[in-house]
C-alpha cells in the first residue's frame, strides 16, 4: 500500500503508472519506461512505466519523484520532522542569496536540513 501510495503521488492526474512489481501482471496494455525513480519513504529506486492505450493521453510532465533532476545530493531516506520552520526560513534566505552557510553545534541536523531543502 505504501508502495501505491508513493507511486500516485508522483503523476499528473489522468496519468496511469505501473511500479516494476505490477508491470509484469499487466499484459493487455503497452507500458512505455519512464526510468527509475526514487519514492519517498522507500529505500531503493523503483522502475516506473505508464500505461499506453487508445483513449489515455500520453503527454504529461516529468515524474515527481525524489530525484527528478540528477544531483550529486546523497540519497536521503526518512522524512524531515519537525523543522518545516527552519527549512522554510532557509529556502527563504537561499532566495535571496546565492551562498549561505548553516552553523550550529555538531549533531543538530545542519546537513540534513541543507538537503532537505536542496532536494525540494
Amino acid at each position: 500500500m505504501n508502495r501505491a501510495a508513493r507511486l500516485m503521488s508522483c503523476g499528473a492526474g489522468g496519468q496511469i503508472l505501473v511500479s516494476s512489481t505490477a508491470a509484469p501482471l499487466i499484459s493487455d496494455y503497452e507500458l512505455e519506461p519512464l526510468g527509475e525513480h526514487w519514492l519517498m519513504d522507500l529505500r531503493t529506486p523503483d522502475r516506473v512505466s505508464q500505461v499506453v492505450a487508445d483513449g489515455l493521453d500520453t503527454d504529461f510532465p516529468p515524474i515527481r519523484s525524489l530525484h527528478v533532476v540528477p544531483n550529486n545530493l546523497p540519497g536521503v531516506f526518512e522524512r524531515l520532522v519537525g523543522r518545516d520552520y527552519d527549512a522554510e526560513q532557509l529556502a527563504a534566505v537561499l532566495a535571496e542569496h546565492s551562498l549561505v552557510t548553516v552553523v550550529g553545534v555538531g549533531g543538530i541536523g545542519k546537513t540534513r536540513l541543507a538537503l532537505d531543502v536542496a532536494t525540494s
